[in-house]
């Protein structure tokens, strides 16, 4: 996944014991007879479904859960008691808790891993003002803070930060988007200590295109910047030297948002890979990165309403179409209508369209997740494995309502009408087959997910339950 971030827009106390953790209101993974008539159900509509759940869950909290993250084989929760500040609590996989500390109004917890856990203040209105501060993950403990910044994202041992320290405190009621860009200066500094280790400063009105591991919204793969006379430059993360550079051909539409063909949102990038995609109100344009040459231009498709999902990034899309992503190997798509809509990534030809379903969810070897969301925003119960090649649907996900987790897994969960236990299970994009790992007690509404190599953490409405990975389910 590669997002296009506007820089404008980029963006602790002692360490205490948090109180007792609220015992559940009833066993959210329930005993197995729930988890095994739930599978028997599945098989005999046609799902391959493996039970995998007898273990209960490591962690629960009945309340006041905003946020998690999993990072450093530790489980990361913002809560909110009601009165007084959030909080940060911070427990291990097993469910032990490790430490606590009070977090400013402003403050939000940007990611974690064994290196340090960012916190960020971000200001919109008054970017100077931002602060990033770090602490270990281990005890809590400040490691260091800087002012005048926000986060870009991550890469190993090191952290991309934007430096706000200049810019301008705007008036009320202005739109951010209308003011004039302004050079923009990133600096990435060691996680631990926060010491330099390279800046850059951006020249004013260019474009920067960010790579992202898939669903992992702060983890680096590339970073790249094209300027308004058609240079594109590639920059080593590692160092911030000059990796490439490439020459668009004159004549560009305009500078949009920016995306490397190697960093598409879904799968290996097959024949987008040394390709660029420009797009504009004018519609995408994509290049030959090499050449520079324009190998393709897809015009505006009609207006679109509603909200569009890849991978977890969702995005509202009330005037005008969504641009181009990468969702299989050698496939760009994107939405069109009521429907998913797949190119050649050489030709631009139409591979193939696929109606009703709008939310890529994952991809496999040879096949693309599709989902569905309902006019609220909320994920239909149902999906679809289709071929990545055709767009042949070879297996339908029925019953179940996906949530795509950060960690490039897909959640699934159901409730049949009148039952109150909810099952949960992980979908494999590849053969549609899902493993089920726990239940739940009336769940609904738009949940959020975590997973990581072993743990499974999800949180709807407040309540937050952590289940251990099923090793079936582990890679």
């Amino acid at each position: 996944m590669t997002a296009t971030i506007d820089l404008g827009d980029l963006g602790g106390g002692e360490p205490w014991a948090p109180p007792e953790t609220p015992r559940p209101r009833r066993r959210l993974s329930g005993p197995p007879r729930w988890v095994a008539a739930v599978a028997v159900a599945a098989v005999a509509a046609g799902l391959p479904v493996t039970s995998a759940a007898a273990a209960g869950p490591v962690l629960h909290l009945a309340s006041g859960a905003l946020t998690t993250a999993l990072g450093g084989g530790r489980i990361y929760v913002t809560r909110f008691g009601g009165e007084g500040p959030h909080r940060l609590e911070v427990y291990g996989e097993g469910g032990a808790r490790l430490w606590g500390t009070d977090l400013s109004d402003s403050q939000l917890l940007m990611f974690a891993d064994d290196d340090a856990a960012l916190v960020s203040v971000r200001l919109p209105d008054n970017p100077a003002l931002a602060t990033v501060t770090a602490l270990d993950p281990r005890t809590g403990a400040q490691l260091w803070q800087r002012a005048g910044v926000s986060v870009a994202g991550r890469l190993p041992g090191r952290t991309m930060l934007v430096d706000t320290s200049r810019r301008v405190t705007l008036p009320a009621g202005a739109d951010p988007q209308a003011q004039p860009r302004e050079a923009n200066q990133l600096v990435t500094v060691d996680s631990r200590t926060g010491a330099p280790v390279w800046s850059l400063a951006v020249p004013v009105n260019a474009v920067v295109a960010f790579g992202r591991g898939g669903n992992t919204p702060f983890d680096l793969t590339s970073f790249s910047v094209l300027d308004p006379d058609g240079t594109l430059r590639g920059y080593d993360l590692a160092t911030g030297a000059v990796a490439r550079t490439d020459r668009l051909e004159p004549g560009l539409s305009g500078l949009g948002s920016l995306l490397t063909g190697e960093d598409g949102d879904a799968g290996p990038p097959g024949a987008r890979a040394g390709q660029v995609r420009i797009s504009t109100d004018r519609g995408d344009d994509v290049y030959d990165r090499a050449s520079g040459r324009m190998l393709w231009h897809a015009a505006p498709g009609p207006p679109v309403l509603g909200t569009f999902v890849n991978l977890g990034n969702t995005g509202q899309a009330a005037i005008g179409q969504w641009p181009l992503s990468g969702c299989a190997p050698g496939l760009w798509c994107r939405l069109d209508g009521a429907g998913l809509v797949a190119y050649e990534a050489r030709t631009g030809r139409q591979a193939w369209r696929v109606d009703g379903f709008t939310t890529v969810l994952g991809a496999g070897a040879e096949t693309v997740a599709l989902g569905a969301l309902g006019d609220n925003g909320q994920s239909l119960a149902a999906g679809v494995i289709v071929d990545a090649r055709t767009g042949a649907i070879r297996s339908r996900i029925d019953g179940w309502h996906p949530v795509v987790a950060e960690g490039h897994r897909i959640v699934v969960w159901r409730r049949p009408d009148g039952e109150r236990v909810t099952t949960l299970g992980l979908l494999d994009p590849g053969t549609g087959r899902i493993t089920v790992f726990g239940t739940g007690d009336s769940w609904g509404g738009m949940p959020s997910c975590s997973v990581d190599a072993r743990v499974v953490a999800c949180g709807v409405a407040g309540e937050l339950t952590v289940w251990p990975l099923p090793a079936a389910a582990r890679r």
